[in-house]
């Protein structure tokens, strides 16, 4: 993304109500070190931190487990049952 950084991506995002528990997952070139990636993973919507070249089945496997998770919450409980 020239001229905006991911960090500031993420953070502007969060600023936004449409896009504050909006998943994100950063997928990048740049080396940064050990306490930049934290700082980034920290953040609340921040999903998945892979630098390039990513292994495609770790970041896939986790968007997918994202999406199962995401289901499973969002599921409607049948007619009539009762949860205690």
């Amino acid at each position: 993304m020239p001229g905006v950084g991911g960090y500031d991506m993420v953070k502007k995002m969060q600023e936004l109500d449409i896009y504050r528990s909006t998943p994100i997952y950063i997928l990048t070139a740049r080396n940064l070190d050990g306490e930049t990636v934290e700082m980034i993973r920290a953040e609340p919507n921040v999903k998945g931190f892979y630098p390039k070249p990513a292994d495609h089945k770790e970041f896939t496997s986790s968007v997918h487990n994202l999406l199962n998770t995401q289901r499973s919450a969002q599921a409607p409980t049948p007619s009539g049952s009762d949860p205690d």
